[in-house]
């Protein structure tokens, strides 16, 4: 009797995982570390993946009586030690991108009052240096830097920022030293809500049509627009160092997944129930330079209403296992991994 009792007691805790734990499994892949559902049931370790990542750390202020969140560009080591504060002030400064020889960042600065323009600056990587991208107003966010670290492509607003409705819309394309008319490899075609950019090593640009929910892709000279993954219900991603995967935070299923560049292919689940990690449902992604590891946190999305609180800093193993939390950051948005 006793006997029966203990194996029938092992077969359920086999079948329930742990009763506590899910593992997320890429197929073709070892099963990744187990997640917990609560995370306070199960602490996160930190990661042992080392590198730097920049990031927006959030803050919060009151205007009027509405919470007004907005954010600082700082710099942490993955293991948590060397946060350094690069942007302190009064703009609200966010969206953080690595030259490709790590030794600027472009980023998007907001007005803090009213949130009613925003434009693309740079800086050395150490916070000093600062200017603007382009002498005129344009504004803009979302910037990614060329290849070649000669350009850089942003994306301009539709409307003013301080109608929530306003949608992002309009990719743009100039020299990284300032010098020469912008110009829009989409040509006429501009979607709202067009977003996050990413260069391949070829020159191709990808970019997510939220509208749509799909990844679409162009090349340099405007020619070649595609639309690379069809399904829909994609909320970010982030194209690989080589050009050759995308990872899709599928919104719908609310996954991190993997799927070749191309779009074809059967995704791969790295992270199930993301909501849990990234509550805001606005994710940013952030591949390791060798390829090997996604950072992942809340996206400082202006599109969305009231703006996404932030997250912790997660990184995660490009074949799903090793999920993990950097310490001592705090809330998050929008990290990015630099070049080494």
């Amino acid at each position: 009797m006793t006997v029966a009792l203990v194996l029938a007691a092992a077969v359920m805790l086999a079948a329930c995982g742990g009763c506590g734990t899910t593992a997320t499994t890429s197929p073709g892949t070892a099963a990744a570390s187990p997640v917990a559902s609560n995370q306070n049931a199960m602490p996160l370790p930190a990661p042992t993946i080392a590198g730097t990542l920049a990031f927006a750390r959030v803050t919060s202020g009151f205007d009027e009586g509405d919470v007004v969140r907005t954010g600082d560009i700082c710099v942490v080591r993955t293991d948590g030690t060397g946060l350094t504060p690069l942007t302190v002030g009064s703009a609200d400064e966010a969206q953080p991108a690595w030259s490709p020889d790590g030794r600027q960042i472009a980023y998007a600065a907001y007005r803090l009052a009213d949130g009613s323009s925003s434009t693309v600056r740079i800086m050395n990587a150490d916070g000093t240096g600062r200017r603007r991208l382009l002498r005129s107003a344009l504004a803009g966010q979302w910037p990614a830097w060329s290849p070649d670290g000669t350009q850089v492509a942003f994306f301009q607003p539709a409307r003013e920022i301080r109608d929530w409705l306003a949608s992002w819309s309009g990719l743009v394309v100039v020299d990284a030293a300032g010098e020469g008319p912008p110009w829009r490899p989409t040509g006429g075609d501009v979607a709202k809500g067009d977003r996050f950019a990413a260069w391949a090593p070829d020159g191709t640009i990808f970019f997510l049509r939220s509208r749509l929910g799909d990844v679409f892709s162009v090349r340099h000279d405007g020619s070649a627009l595609t639309r690379v993954t069809t399904g829909g219900g994609h909320g970010a991603f982030a194209l690989s160092p080589d050009g050759k995967q995308l990872a899709i935070y599928d919104q719908e299923h609310d996954h991190l997944v993997l799927l070749p560049a191309s779009g074809d292919g059967t995704p791969v689940v790295l992270v199930d129930n993301m909501s849990q990690y990234v509550p805001s449902l606005s994710v940013r992604l952030a591949w390791s330079p060798d390829g090997t590891a996604l950072a992942f946190a809340a996206s400082s999305d202006r599109a969305r209403t009231p703006y996404p609180p932030g997250s912790a800093l997660y990184v995660v193993s490009a074949d799903g296992s090793g999920l993990s939390v950097v310490p001592n950051t705090g809330k998050v948005w929008d990290p990015a991994w630099r070049p080494e």
